[in-house]
Formats: structure tokens, sequence, C-alpha cells
């Protein structure tokens, strides 16, 4: 397992990413505090081979994105954040509006992607077997963080592997 900033395990260690995740990505301390804390969201750029046939390029544009941790424990993430994604084999460009929001459990089991949100994975990420995935859903997606799976998807899928196909 790989540790990123603030402590959220994800299970890969490649650069396989759920970006919408990352866009939530710190997983701070839940202990007991009489106030929410409210904290800022780095991104850093990440590449990965989220589509079949070509490498991609996720970059943010624009990251006004904060977590806010309940003593509860509960997570939640809002705020601006838009990427653009390059086909790093032919230069195509797309950009997409993923600011979500975000929202884990007191528990860190699951997490819950609201909203317009981007889901980036590589061959397995999203589950033994599962293909790479690069998709721009606007709905809901509950997503195990043991295992990477997809417990519900509802609302609109785009696969933007076939617009940045193109």
């Amino acid at each position: 397992m790989r540790k990123l900033d603030g402590g959220l395990m994800i299970r890969k260690t490649s650069n396989a990413v759920v970006i919408a995740i990352l866009a939530a990505g710190v997983f701070v301390s839940t202990a007991a505090a009489a106030k929410p804390v409210k904290s800022p969201v780095p991104f850093s750029d990440v590449t990965g081979q989220f589509c079949e046939d070509f490498p991609v390029l996720v970059q943010a544009t624009t990251n006004k994105v904060f977590v806010i941790t309940f003593d509860s424990g509960r997570v939640l993430s809002a705020g601006a954040f838009k990427l653009r994604l390059t086909n790093l084999e032919t230069n195509e460009v797309i950009n997409v509006n993923a600011s979500g929001p975000v929202m884990f459990s007191s528990d860190g089991a699951t997490v819950t992607l609201r909203g317009n949100s981007v889901l980036a994975g590589e061959t397995g990420f999203f589950g033994p077997g599962s293909p790479p995935r690069l998709s721009l859903i606007s709905g809901s997606v509950v997503i195990d963080l043991a295992t990477g799976s997809v417990l519900s998807e509802t609302g609109r899928s785009r696969d933007l592997c076939a617009r940045l196909a193109a």
C-alpha cells in the first residue's frame, strides 16, 4: 500500500489513481475536535495508463479543494477542481470540471463521489481484472477503499478515453 499525504491509503504502488480521491486526498487525523478542521488539498500532476491504447497526463488547472474533517471521523471534500487531460501520444487535450463533492465514511471504509467527478485507474485498480478507466461521472459513485471496487454507480458516465482518442 502506498501512503499519500495526510494518511489516505491507496492499495496500488503504480501510478494508478482515483483522481477524485486524490482531489479529496488528505485523510487527516480523526482525533476528536470541538470544531471541524478545514485543510487545503495539494495536487500533483499524474501520468498513467488510464486508457487502454495510450497514457494520459492529468493536471489541475484550478485547485481550490479543501477537506473538512468532523469530530465523528467523517471527511468531506469540496471546492473548485478543474483538470486538463492530455493524450500523451497525440497531445489531444480536454478540460473537465471534477469539483465533486467527495465524502469519506467515518470508518474510512468507503468514499462517495457526487456531482462531477473523474474516475481514473489503471488495469486492476477498480478490482481484480478490471480494465483501465478514465470517466467523468455526473451522479454518485461509492467505492470500497479496501478493494478499490465500485460498489454502486448512478447518473451519467462519459468515457474520456474516447474523447481523448479523437
